[in-house]
């Protein structure tokens, strides 16, 4: 049996890279501070990937002919486990801190046993909407988009943070060559002697889809170039209708689908582009290695120009309709189609775990793992990588969602509504529950705007968001911008549950040419 690190760099070299993965809700930062409710808010360009009915829409006369828009962005970071100070700490760990003693990685565990972690973006390079009376609504965009999950297991939550420490090791060699059974009550200064753990009896090993059991693992990061239309069908004088669709050509960056029921493994797909530092070597006995190193360019040149490593498109419909000028009706659904992933492909297979090497994580920054916290040893490779070019490309759909919401503009100075956003399958990086919302705007004065609400689900369980944002219009509304935050409750929350975002809007500019009156 050869020790190997496959399993370790599956899990925790893909985790190493999620300091820039998401959750799906693909809020802009006007919508951000109603927690993502948008069906029947979101305007102009804002309404691309959301409902592309809202294109047609003119709430009044003013409403701009031409909206454009650079560098908009919605970074997110959330955990139902963490407290504000610990997912701080992980995503920016102190310089010289300490490692977790073994009492604290103990306790890592069972805090982690069950729990998620999503972290969310989408960064919009460009995007135009130009609407016309006769014509109807246009609207274009090139966004990146990335959705990351991860619901951690009990199994797989204690080899995570105790290593060969784990209670499914029964066996625990010692640096002075002698072993020991590895029992609840085994003094610490005896556990700092181990350097691994074994399971002696071969009929006791579990195979990696029993580790797995209750985790679920989900990726799904691709550039966008959206266009979408959307027309007002019928104008009577207290209802109105509007329909839209879209279609979105993709270029994939990376995706996860890493999921077990407990006896297979019911999603085993992995690929991620070479720009972002993943890539295999072969070892001196033929078996093709994978390798996380990233390369010297910036963050932002991974992030925004990341070379593609799959194809596909999508496409959204949706409907809105006015009832009395006041009440808004919209439903959508988005992400309908599939991307083919054409290199870079690995598909996980199944194995027997009997031996482990390390101690485990010393604290939650999953993003410091490295081969020397956790090694694994089975009977067979998690990863099987095919390198044929002539190999049949793999397809997999899009983390498609529909959303249904309902609001109420009083007078143009408030508008209330309520929005439900529900998964329509669990591909890489969607939701895992459906996400109810209810929020939203109150024009202060002409120039300021402000947004509040409630959220719960999503990949978030029953902890619940309350969102605020701002905007700010100049005087003539030529152009705007704002910040939102998706939960203002994370910023003096000292208990579990913490959800740390940003979005943000800076160069959003509107205008009313005369040419398209």
């Amino acid at each position: 049996m050869q020790r190997q690190s496959w399993f370790y760099v599956l899990i925790f070299g893909l985790l190493s890279l999620s300091e820039v993965y998401a959750q799906l809700d693909q809020s802009s930062f006007t919508a951000t501070g109603r927690g993502g409710m948008a069906t029947t808010f979101a305007t102009d360009y804002h309404a691309l990937g959301v409902n592309p009915a809202n294109l047609a829409v003119r709430q009044n006369f003013r409403d701009p002919r031409l909206t454009f828009g650079f560098l908009e962005g919605n970074i997110s970071f959330a955990s139902n486990a963490l407290s504000r100070n610990e997912l701080l700490e992980t995503i920016f760990p102190p310089e010289g801190a300490t490692g977790f003693t073994i009492d604290e990685k103990f306790r890592a565990f069972e805090k982690m046993s069950n729990k998620q972690v999503s972290i969310n973006m989408d960064i919009t390079l460009a995007g135009l909407h130009i609407s016309h009376p006769k014509w109807g609504g246009f609207g274009f965009s090139i966004t990146n988009r990335a959705q990351f999950s991860a619901r951690i297991g009990r199994q797989l939550s204690e080899i995570m943070f105790l290593g060969h420490n784990a209670s499914y090791f029964d066996l625990l060699f010692l640096s002075n060559g002698e072993s020991v059974p590895n029992t609840a009550d085994l003094p610490d200064d005896i556990r700092e002697q181990a350097f691994a753990g074994f399971v002696s009896n071969p009929t006791d090993a579990k195979t990696y889809s029993q580790l797995l059991s209750g985790s679920r693992i989900s990726l799904s990061w691709f550039r966008e170039l959206n266009f979408s239309y959307g027309k007002k069908i019928i104008d009577a004088y207290n209802f109105s209708m509007h329909l839209g669709a879209g279609i979105k050509r993709l270029s994939g960056i990376g995706l996860v689908e890493l999921e077990s029921d407990g006896e297979k493994l019911t999603g085993s797909t992995f690929s991620l582009s070479p720009t972002l530092g993943f890539g295999f070597i072969e070892s001196a006995e033929g078996i093709q290695q994978p390798v996380f190193e990233l390369p010297n360019s910036s963050l932002f040149q991974r992030l925004m120009f990341a070379e593609s490593v799959g194809v596909g498109y999508g496409f959204d419909f949706g409907i809105n309709m006015v009832i009395r000028r006041n009440l808004y009706i919209g439903a959508s659904a988005v992400n309908i189609g599939n991307i083919k992933w054409q290199s870079g492909v690995a598909e996980i297979t199944d194995g027997v775990l009997r031996e482990i090497q390390g101690t485990g994580l010393n604290n939650y920054n999953i993003i410091q793992a490295n081969e020397s916290s956790l090694q694994f040893a089975g009977d067979k490779s998690p990863l099987n990588w095919e390198r044929d070019a002539n190999a049949p490309a793999t397809t997999t759909q899009l983390p498609g969602i529909a959303r249904v919401g309902m609001s109420y503009n009083y007078f143009k100075i408030f508008q209330i509504g309520t929005e439900v956003i529900y998964p329509l399958n669990s591909k890489g990086g969607n939701l895992h529950e459906p996400l109810i919302i209810v929020g939203g705007d109150w024009q202060i004065n002409r120039r300021i705007r402000l947004s509040t609400g409630v959220s719960i689900g999503g990949n978030q369980g029953d902890y619940i968001n309350i969102p605020m944002g701002i905007v700010f219009t100049t005087k003539r509304r030529r152009f705007e911008t704002g910040i939102a935050f998706k939960d203002i409750r994370s910023i003096a929350n000292t208990q579990n549950g913490s959800n740390i975002s940003a979005s943000f809007g800076l160069l959003r500019f509107k205008w009313n040419p005369r040419f398209l009156n």
